[in-house]
């Protein structure tokens, strides 16, 4: 565990009180709230927990009303934007872009200045441009913008929802350079929603409603988080009782892929989910079939690891060459449209051999497995003279 700063103050109820964007597979930025210090700011580290740069201040507060909420996203692998709510007087969203050696390119440009919003999200859709998302308390709605890194204003202010009441809560997760979801506490009818809008500030699907009974708080947290270009996910407390973490997965169309799944029965004021950054092209996995949730309360935090199906994922990435043997011990999982032809032996020890998909794969070698998947719809594993697939 790796700690950027030792005494931040009281985070409140707001998701989003740091966050974390990586620049490629060795470096990333993180962004936070410092309430003692009455300030938000970002530090870079590589993947082995060694600071970069910063501590850096990225604006002081003056008249703090105990809120805060900030987000970050990088652009690429040398520039990065940061979202947040200015509590000053004035209830500003301010937008803020830097390289990642800390020049500032443009800073606290004003998304709003008469709103009082108090959730921020941003997620970079390309190299160039972010989209933004906030709950605006003044008119009750569900709003984006989308910005280029440079401070230039792309797409005006544009409601998802007219009516969502006192809602602390909103996630943005770009699919791709023209598409990204949107997801949010409706408070007005209980609900935790989602809308996809176009970039061009055009709507794709208008929300849904992914779960109609979270009970009343309007701190419930939400998450959105692109899986791929034709899947993202969603993640929520439900908060009716039940006190469940929920997600479902969904098709960029808003179809449904999963079902929901409960990832724990703990509730949790404060909560994430993290797969595919559609600007950079960083995955956990290079299949970008897998995503992590992360909870936490005053208990603890939690890790959960799944698959876009919405089953268990053991956290081991599969090859980045489905035909070729991850290895003893590890699942191995062949994609039949890839039409693989095993020619070497391979022994998975307590491992499990599945395939997805359709279309054939060819065996020219022994596998040795504790369990055989099922080759599913369409499948088939053709077994020449030469080969023998073991079951124990």
């Amino acid at each position: 565990t790796i700690t950027a700063d030792s005494n931040v103050g009281s985070c409140g109820f707001v998701n989003g009180q740091v966050d974390v964007s990586a620049f490629n597979s060795s470096t990333f930025v993180i962004v936070w709230g410092d309430e003692t210090d009455d300030n938000y700011q970002y530090a870079i580290y590589d993947n082995t927990g060694s600071l970069i740069l910063g501590p850096t201040v990225i604006y002081n507060v003056t008249d703090r009303t105990g809120w805060s909420s900030i987000s970050v996203s990088a652009f690429n692998s040398s520039v990065f934007g940061v979202a947040y709510f200015d509590p000053d007087a004035t209830t500003d969203v301010h937008y803020s872009t830097y390289t990642s050696s800390g020049t500032a390119i443009s800073t606290a440009n004003d998304l709003t200045s008469t709103e009082i919003v108090y959730s921020v999200s941003i997620s970079a859709l390309n190299s160039t441009t972010a989209v933004i998302s906030y709950v605006d308390q003044t008119d009750d709605d569900a709003s984006f913008q989308v910005w280029d890194y440079l401070g230039n204003q792309a797409v005006a202010e544009t409601d998802i929802d007219t009516e969502v009441e006192i809602s602390y809560q909103t996630s943005v997760s770009a699919l791709n350079s023209s598409l990204f979801v949107y997801g949010y506490l409706d408070d007005f009818d209980n609900d935790i929603s989602f809308g996809i809008s176009y970039s061009n500030g055009s709507g794709y699907v208008s929300p849904i409603d992914v779960d109609s009974s979270i009970g009343t708080q309007w701190h419930t947290p939400v998450a959105v988080a692109t899986i791929n270009e034709t899947l993202f996910v969603i993640a929520w407390w439900d908060n009716d009782g039940s006190n469940d973490i929920s997600f479902q997965t969904y098709y960029s169309n808003g179809t449904a892929f999963s079902d929901v799944v409960d990832a724990s029965d703990i509730g949790a004021e404060y909560l994430d989910v993290a797969s595919y950054a559609a600007s950079t092209g960083i995955s956990i996995c290079e299949d970008n079939e897998t995503f992590v949730i992360a909870f936490a309360n005053s208990s603890g935090g939690y890790i959960e690891s799944y698959y876009s199906n919405g089953s268990m994922w053991n956290g081991i990435c599969l090859e980045t060459d489905p035909c070729i043997c991850p290895g003893l011990n590890n699942n191995w999982e062949i994609g039949l449209s890839d039409n693989c032809y095993i020619d070497s032996d391979c022994d998975l020890g307590t491992g499990k051999l599945s395939f997805t998909g359709t279309g054939t794969a060819t065996c020219g070698a022994n596998i040795y497995t504790s369990s055989l998947g099922d080759p599913g719809s369409g499948g088939t594993l053709f077994i020449d003279s030469t080969c023998t697939i073991f079951v124990s």
